[in-house]
């Protein structure tokens, strides 16, 4: 007899992937035949952060259709379609001269589906737009295999999986919101960040170096911890990355020191990036209080990453760059 509490139920995305670039990214490249079974194509991985052109464009997955022998572009989002990730479907599939382009979300605004069935419509045959809704369910407490369903695609367009009205913020992109909001201007009120942070997704926030924008301090949120970490990321070369971060590792003792704490080193080789970062206990569900205390633990962090961290980046970015 079935445990009543075994029952399928849908849950968010983020349950099993937190991160949409460190998590589904990576897991959606090994299995494109998932997605290529929902399109009727056969899909294999070329690279993941396919660079376009010059830096911060860089294409989530770019993939080869083998049997049409034609590239394809992937871009992913793991929420409410917008018109950025529009906006970079269309960059990205043109910079790589990919004659398919798939566009991977949560939920399709009725707009963002339309664009891409008047594009399928008015190019040529021979180029193709696809929306995809990435779902997934549970049964237990054991994620079910993930689910891809066609939203538009060259001769179609399924309207009952879109929105005509744009949908208000969801509410666990809200709570984030509320947390960074205080820290955000907390931080460019004491002139610790000269800029106003990037997301790399909802979670988190990355405060730009002086130095280069594509490098910084970021705070944020990730399985059940609170991080604040330097991030360097190089965009146009891995191997000056990986060069970067053996330099550092070279000292790690020394910067460790000066936290007097443990560091969690962390290279991302595939997307030309590294972390070095501090961790503690904490989740955006906790209770008010404790999020406090977080915010304030991140607060009391980042003057310190800078102090340690800044005169290092300065000159490593510099020998670098020529």
């Amino acid at each position: 007899m079935a445990d009543k509490n075994d029952k399928t139920r849908d849950v968010d995305v983020r349950e099993k992937w937190p991160n949409e670039a460190l998590d589904f990214t990576p897991w959606l490249a090994e299995h494109l035949s998932l997605l290529g079974e929902a399109l009727g194509l056969k899909l294999i991985k070329v690279r993941t952060e396919a660079p376009v052109g010059g830096p911060p464009y860089y294409c989530d997955i770019l993939a080869r259709e083998t049997n049409k022998d034609v590239l394809v572009a992937i871009e992913n989002q793991l929420e409410w379609t917008d018109f950025s990730h529009l906006a970079q479907t269309l960059v990205y599939s043109a910079g790589l001269k990919a004659r398919i382009a798939i566009w991977v979300a949560t939920e399709f605004r009725y707009e963002s589906a339309e664009v891409l069935d008047w594009l399928n419509r008015w190019t040529s045959d021979e180029i193709e737009y696809y929306g995809v809704k990435v779902s997934i369910t549970k049964t237990g407490g054991s994620f079910d295999k993930p689910s891809f369903r066609k939203v538009v695609w060259p001769g179609g367009w399924s309207k009952a999986e879109t929105l005509s009205q744009v949908p208000g913020v969801q509410p666990e992109v809200q709570v984030y919101h509320d947390f960074f909001q205080p820290l955000t201007i907390e931080i460019l009120r004491t002139g610790l960040a000269d800029s106003s942070p990037q997301y790399f997704d909802y979670t988190g926030r990355i405060f730009p170096s002086r130095f280069d924008r594509d490098c910084g301090y970021a705070v944020s949120f990730w399985k059940n911890r609170a991080w604040v970490s330097l991030h360097v990321r190089t965009w146009d070369s891995i191997e000056r990355n990986n060069r970067i971060f053996e330099e550092l590792e070279a000292t790690k003792s020394e910067i460790e020191e000066s936290f007097n704490a443990e560091m969690v080193w962390h290279r991302h080789p595939s997307y030309s990036f590294f972390t070095i970062s501090l961790a503690r206990d904490g989740s955006i569900q906790d209770p008010p209080e404790k999020r406090e205390e977080n915010r304030a633990w991140m607060l009391d962090l980042l003057p310190k990453f800078k102090e340690v961290f800044d005169p290092r980046l300065e000159r490593l970015l510099s020998q670098a760059s020529s």
